[in-house]
Parts: structure tokens; sequence; C-alpha cells
């Protein structure tokens, strides 16, 4: 069973399990199968969001459904919940491993129009993890077959430790016509190397129009090398030593011959564990001193303290 959406049949095993697409709804209707079609989409909705696990880098909070046993039951009532109940399931989708994009590829094959649901997608590339006798699995290419089939997503955020760059994973970024929100989230690997968000940044669609950049390799002078105009970039800043960060703040500043190409700029302050307190220690009158310096310069900026949930 794809273990991102709950739908299909297991990679591990070669017998026919049921699907809640392929499954026929019950011949007589229960009570729960004449409720009125806008009532059982809340009812939908409020299970996909009863239990969200939530990752919260900044303002860029994403929810990643897990209630799929709920909804997948759901989607059994009857044909007027099956609708409402996969487009709650496989609204938000999230792969940790090219084994879960392999599956759910596979409980697809035959209900390409269910590829036409999902808005939101979240990669995690940590490394290659499958059986030690079975040929890797290649998962950048896994990745960019899931954005050029699920065309109408909208929010793109990826993790790696590790490059996700290819020709295949360029064409699809460059081809999604609905993306506006793509995140950029690296930390590599000792010995490795990750230059993947300046490579990727240049194939980004102009219609984006928020992308988050949560990279040690990305200094703040991307505001100035962007290849379009962007509504909001938000920036992850790792270091603990704020001195450091107001030095980058005021060489934006200080190039009065560059133009910005963000309209609003939030930098978040991602505090040592030694450290777990970076805010309290900027005084309200210098981040009060940025905020007017950088309206001055047509962009709203904010300070913000990185916080997990």
């Amino acid at each position: 069973m794809c273990t991102s959406c709950g739908i299909g049949t297991s990679s591990s095993s070669t017998s026919a399990s049921s699907s809640i697409i392929m499954a026929a709804p019950p011949a007589v209707l229960s009570p729960a199968a004449r409720l009125p079609v806008e009532l059982i989409e809340m009812i939908c909705e409020e299970l996909a969001v009863l239990d969200l696990r939530v990752r919260n880098p900044g303002t860029t909070t994403r929810y990643m459904y897990s209630q799929q046993a709920a909804l997948a039951s759901a989607a059994l009532v009857s044909r007027i919940w099956a609708g409402p109940a996969q487009t709650a399931l496989l609204h938000s989708l999230r792969f940790d491993t090219a084994d879960e994009c392999a599956d759910f590829l596979a409980a697809m094959e035959h209900n390409p129009h269910l590829l036409g649901l999902p808005r939101a997608i979240d990669f995690c590339v940590t490394g290659f993890i499958q059986d030690d006798d079975e040929a890797p699995l290649d998962m950048p290419n896994f990745i960019a077959t899931l954005l050029e089939k699920c065309r109408n997503l909208e929010t793109v955020h990826s993790y790696a430790e590790r490059s996700i760059s290819s020709l295949g994973f360029d064409f699809a970024i460059r081809n999604m016509r609905h993306l506006r929100h793509s995140v950029f989230e690296a930390n590599p690997m000792l010995g490795e190397t990750n230059n993947w968000f300046n490579d990727s940044i240049r194939q980004l669609p102009s219609h984006v129009r928020v992308v988050g950049a949560y990279d040690d390799a990305v200094e703040l002078d991307i505001v100035f090398d962007l290849p379009f105009n962007l509504d909001l970039l938000e920036y992850r800043y790792m270091r603990d030593e704020p001195s450091l960060l107001f030095h980058c703040l005021d060489a934006l500043l200080e190039a009065e011959d560059r133009p910005f190409r963000v309209s609003r700029l939030n930098v978040y302050v991602e505090p040592d564990l030694d450290l777990p307190v970076v805010l309290p220690m900027v005084s309200a009158d210098i981040v009060k001193d940025y905020t007017a310096s950088f309206a001055a310069c047509g962009v709203v900026f904010q300070l913000l303290e990185l916080a997990w949930s």
C-alpha cells in the first residue's frame, strides 16, 4: 500500500488488496450516504485535519494529513462520499523514499484522473533506502515524474541531504503551470556538497510568488539575483551570532545600485541548541531601524525566531 496516501497495493505483496479507488460502495444506502454533498465535504476536510503532523519552518507551515484510515473508510460509504474523501486524502502528500514514490505511481496507474487532486507535495531526500540485494532507486527522477504527473500542484517543499537536481527535475519544475509556493530546504550530509538551490531557483516558472530558502549555502544577497520578482522570500539564518546577520543585512541596504526582487523578506533565526534564545538579545530599536530601512527600499522586512512544533 502506498504509505503517502493509503491507497493501492503494497509493493511487497503480489496479492490484490482492497483499494478506496476500485472498491464498489455498498448497494444499500446508509443514512450517511443521504447527507448533502456540502456536509460530506466538510466532514472529510475535518477528518483530514483532525490529527495533523505539523512542521513549521517560519510561516511556511505544512500540514500532512494523517487520518488516512478514516478517509479511506469514508470513501467506501457510497459513491457520493468517494469524491470528497479522495480529494481530502490526496490533497497533501509526503514522500520519504523512492519506494514510496514508486508505490504511489503504481497505485495511480489505473486511475490517472486522481493525479489532478494533489495540491501540495513534500519530498525528503535523506538517502537511498531499499533492500541490500536491490539496485538503488533513483529518487530525483521519481520526484521529477511526480511533479510532471501531478499537474495541479501549487506547493512543493523539498528537503535534501544531497543534490536532487536532474534534467528531469529541472524540466518538471519549469513546466508546473499552477506552482505558486516552493521551499528548498537543504542540510548536506557530512562530506556532501549541495548547491541545488542556486541551480533549481533558475528553473522556477515566473508565476511562483513565494520561495523559501532554508539552505546554509544560500546567501542573503539572493534577493538581488532572483530570476523574477517575488511577493515573499523566506530565508533561514542558521548561525547563532546576531552580529553576523546584521553585517549581512547592512550589506543588502548599502547596495543602493541593486534593486530588490522581493516585496517582502522574512528572515528566520534558527538558534543553536546551546543558545536557545536569540532574538531577545536583539533590542527592539535595532529591529525597528532595520524595518524602516528596508521599507525605504520598498521591502517589508521581518526578523523572526524560528519555532518548531
